[in-house]
């Protein structure tokens, strides 16, 4: 895990965000690991947002999770399709 001045959680299941208690969830922000594809890191983000409504959002995606999400969901695709 990184390093930073205050507080850090790390948080990688939906039980883990159930048993989340941050010290002041008003200043509650996420980053998610670059190596997860948008859909892997999408279910325990959404129930960050759920139960931390002002969660702060990174501002963007990098280019390279967004091409790695597009050529595993392509693949996944043409698998389907030829069975």
């Amino acid at each position: 895990m990184g390093q930073a001045d205050r507080a850090m959680y790390l948080v990688e299941t939906l039980d883990d965000v159930a048993g989340l208690e941050p010290r002041n969830p008003a200043k509650l922000a996420y980053v998610t690991q670059t190596t997860l594809s948008v859909d892997d890191a999408a279910v325990v983000v959404g129930a960050l947002k759920t139960r931390f409504p002002g969660i702060r959002a990174p501002s963007a995606t990098t280019s390279a999770t967004r091409r790695r999400t597009v050529r595993t969901r392509s693949s996944s695709w043409r698998r389907s399709a030829t069975w």
